[in-house]
């Protein structure tokens, strides 16, 4: 016989069991069946042709009344791998009792495990207990029994749960396992991961962000009821889900940030991003200025080739977005542009206090081309580390 597959935690259980037959005077043959229910506690599935309406099946402190020749009820305590001996009593609606013993023999048992997730990496997690001297394959990789004949199997799924995602996506990934017991029985089963993974954006600071203060704003939204954390500790989340606070960097240098989204049921979502404290903005730029590209006519050649490079553009301000914690703006820029207007658009994941007008020195990565203010054309897009107001 073999054991009961659980597809635990907040994911739907998938329960697979081999049934087993014994028989009972009056009630003649029963078929018993290994199951789990939804919460992973082990049942037994019981199928009595000749058992009356009202029968009652006992086995420990559970119990289960027959109702068209069936009846489930949970395993006290559960089962052990190996050999387990289960007394069952079958009481008639008049009274009588009698007692079976009912040898059930248990291989392997597998139960999947959302209790990595909540780690870094976060993991999708198999919990394998097996018949000591069993061979384990999990995901095509060998598995090692502990003497005791446990084992534990991890799959990182960092990647499917980092970035920035208005909507809920979904998880499902599946693990294929076979375990050969000690005599060569060979068995294969799979467990079927499918969740939810929590939404999150994130306004502000975005990517990165250099600052010359001692504090940045970080803000963005999840899904309603959610949380949001940074290294551990909760960040006050509105009813709508939105969240917007300060954040203090004690040190110059750099930091990477790491932002998490959680909901029940839900895996969560990670987003990360780079903040940079410098003595002086001034003093950056005049260091960037060297190896970052400054012409436009450089930049708006064959933009999507030139995806990620510096840049180091000055001009000034030809239009502003309204964002509440960051800014965004159409740079008409002066460095390198053979006819005005040359226009690029600028992400700054900060509030600056700029005007229509005014000089303006971008600092950052080309992100790649966008849509133009005139019909089919194609500007560049920057994403901006800093800007200086009031240029040079």
């Amino acid at each position: 016989m073999i054991a009961a597959l659980a597809l635990g935690g907040a994911v739907a259980v998938l329960a697979m069991g081999a049934a087993f037959f014994f028989w009972s005077r009056g009630a003649g043959p029963i078929e018993a069946k290994l199951a789990l229910d939804r919460e992973g506690a082990e049942l037994v599935e019981l199928q009595c042709g000749r058992c009356a309406d009202g029968q009652i099946a006992r086995l420990g402190s559970a119990s289960g009344t027959f109702h068209g020749g069936s009846t489930t009820l949970k395993v006290p305590g559960g089962l052990k791998v190996g050999d387990n001996s289960l007394e069952l009593a079958l009481e008639s609606p008049g009274g009588r009792s009698q007692r079976v013993t009912l040898n059930v023999p248990l291989e392997y048992r597998v139960k999947s495990s959302l209790e990595g997730l909540e780690h870094t990496p976060p993991e999708l997690r198999l919990k394998i207990e097996a018949v000591p001297g069993s061979h384990v394959l999990v995901d095509g990789q060998a598995l090692a029994l502990a003497a005791n004949g446990l084992a534990e199997f991890g799959l990182d799924v960092s990647k499917e749960l980092t970035g920035a995602e208005p909507s809920v996506k979904r998880l499902e990934r599946r693990i294929r396992y076979t375990i050969t017991s000690p005599g060569g029985a060979q068995s294969s089963g799979e467990a079927n991961f499918q969740l939810g993974i929590a939404p999150l954006t994130i306004d502000a600071p975005g990517e990165s962000i250099t600052i010359e203060t001692t504090t940045f704003v970080l803000a963005g939204a999840t899904g309603k009821g959610g949380q949001v954390s940074v290294g551990g500790r909760a960040l006050q989340v509105d009813a709508d889900g939105r969240f917007a606070q300060d954040m203090a960097v004690s040190s110059l240098g750099e930091t990477m940030v790491t932002v998490r989204a959680s909901a029940p049921n839900q895996a969560p979502r990670l987003y990360g991003f780079r903040v940079r404290r410098v003595e002086s903005l001034a003093a950056e730029a005049k260091g960037l200025r060297g190896s970052a590209t400054g012409s436009y006519a450089t930049l708006s050649a064959e933009i999507e080739q030139k995806k990620g490079w510096p840049v180091a553009l000055d001009g000034t301000v030809a239009d502003l977005g309204n964002a509440a914690h960051s800014t965004v703006l159409l740079l008409d820029t002066k460095s390198g542009c053979p006819r005005g207007p040359c226009l690029t658009r600028v992400v700054h994941g900060a509030k600056l206090d700029l005007r229509v007008g005014s000089p303006a020195s971008v600092f950052g990565r080309l992100r790649g081309a966008v849509e133009g203010p005139r019909s089919g054309t194609k500007i560049p897009e920057v994403f901006a580390d800093f800007v200086l107001p009031g240029g040079r």
